[in-house]
């Protein structure tokens, strides 16, 4: 009997080799994580075939207006017109006329082939201007994600079958001054907890009575390197964090930039990058993806307050160890007050807690991922309207319809002046209730 061997998708990305796009897709198979490449799939986007139809009404198509009759759109004279323009893009590999589903009904458009993933915004906006083009169509959907949904590709599925490791960090800094700064502050406890059992803080300051949970290494640049190794070392699959994207990471690749250090902790090649992401950022590690914790619990909970300490509270009914920010450095100075130990237990309660709010909610995001068919690390940040878009945009591929664009300003500020019926409210009865439920489908 031949055993089936269980794979997941964690992540997925792509990197341009020898002048050529490469999507790499990383798995975890049993206990083992590869890397599969695939090199066959070329970027592309759509362009509407021209048919004396207004262009803004065709590229809001579905949004407003009534363009008639769409079975007269793309003409065979237009078509053969526009692929010649197209062709003469150095940009440019292939053309073919295609026909797909739109809002009105069938239509014939070109599918536009490119050499590279970044030619794709470069030359959109000189297609859109072309004769006999109408618009352009899902030029902006990520190259990476692109193919994901081309080859029906399910991230996280089986994960649970697989198995995931999950780790949960977190850094405690020196702030004498207030407010740390991460040019002149150093790190001086970076906390580590993992659901394989493994507990550490690992400093460069302690006593004699520290808890066995405590290392204590050389120097700041010791204990970053110690955290590197221990997530490779662990096999880690998905890194955790409380407000990871908008602090520890930020901070610790500053600091590991200042010790020479490179932020490798993925797969592959590439350290850490940080990214915008509207007015957040993201921190992205290929490979091993970091699920940050705030925002999932900024999604999921209807609280005061979205401090570590809060959500334990409401997840679990239970306090954490606290420490005022303004008495931590004073502590650090003063390594052999009563204090001390406190503050190690702190830091060491930071990694467990986050540690143990992840194994309570990936489980949801893990859901999301396979429902929308994003991966875990765009999922998990996404916003509700971003994950219903990214399933339509699936579904759409999977029935052969094309995907319409975002509406122009224009279109949406129309929107925002109408409005329409909303559903049924029930009116609740005045007073005090016990066994409050709240439902809304």
């Amino acid at each position: 009997m031949i055993m089936k061997i269980t794979k997941t998708l964690l992540d997925t990305d792509y990197i341009t080799r020898d002048e050529k796009a490469v999507v790499r897709l990383f798995y975890k198979k049993g206990s083992e994580r590869n890397i599969t490449e695939i090199q066959n799939f070329d970027p592309y986007f759509y362009a509407i075939i021209e048919n004396g139809v207004n262009t803004e009404d065709v590229e809001n198509i579905g949004n407003s207006g009534n363009i008639g009759n769409s079975k007269d759109i793309g003409n065979t004279e237009n078509s053969e017109k526009l692929s010649e323009s197209l062709l003469k893009l150095d940009e440019i590999t292939a053309v073919e006329k295609t026909r797909m589903l739109d809002i009105r009904g069938e239509i014939d458009v070109l599918r536009i082939t490119v050499k590279q993933p970044k030619y794709v915004p470069e030359i959109r906006g000189v297609v859109k201007g072309m004769e006999y083009c109408a618009g352009v169509r899902e030029a902006d959907i990520p190259f990476a994600q692109r193919h994901i949904i081309d080859a029906g590709i399910i991230p996280m599925e089986n994960c649970e079958e697989v198995g995931m490791n999950i780790a949960a960090f977190d850094l405690e800094v020196y702030n004498a001054r207030g407010e740390p700064d991460s040019e002149k502050d150093p790190i001086i406890m970076v906390s580590y907890a993992d659901n394989l059992g493994l507990e550490r803080v690992w400093t460069y300051r302690s006593n004699d009575a520290k808890p066995d949970y405590v290392e204590v290494l050389e120097n700041e640049s010791e204990i970053i390197k110690k955290l590197i190794e221990t997530i490779k070392n662990q096999n880690i699959d998905i890194i955790t964090s409380y407000n990871g994207d908008n602090f520890d990471f930020p901070y610790l690749k500053t600091r590991a930039d200042k010790n020479g250090i490179g932020l490798n902790i993925g797969l592959g090649t590439g350290p850490v990058r940080l990214e915008r992401r509207g007015m957040n950022t993201g921190a992205r590690v290929r490979g091993r993806p970091h699920v940050d914790m705030y925002p999932v619990c900024r999604q999921v909970f209807n609280i005061p307050r979205y401090r570590l300490e809060d959500i334990y509270m409401e997840l679990f009914g239970t306090e954490l160890v606290d420490i005022k920010a303004s008495d931590m450095a004073g502590i650090w100075d003063s390594p052999e007050s009563p204090e001390f130990n406190k503050f190690l237990e702190y830091s060491m309660s930071d990694a467990v807690s986050t540690l143990r709010i992840a194994k309570s909610l990936l489980p949801l995001q893990y859901e999301l991922s396979r429902i929308v068919g994003q991966p875990i690390y765009e999922c998990s940040r996404a916003g509700s309207g971003q994950r219903v878009e990214t399933l339509f945009i699936r579904k759409a591929h999977a029935k052969n319809i094309i995907v319409p664009n975002k509406p122009s300003d224009r279109i949406a500020k129309e929107r925002q002046g109408s409005s329409y019926a909303g559903a049924y409210v029930v009116e609740p009865k005045r007073g005090i209730h016990d066994n409050i439920i709240l439902f809304d489908f």
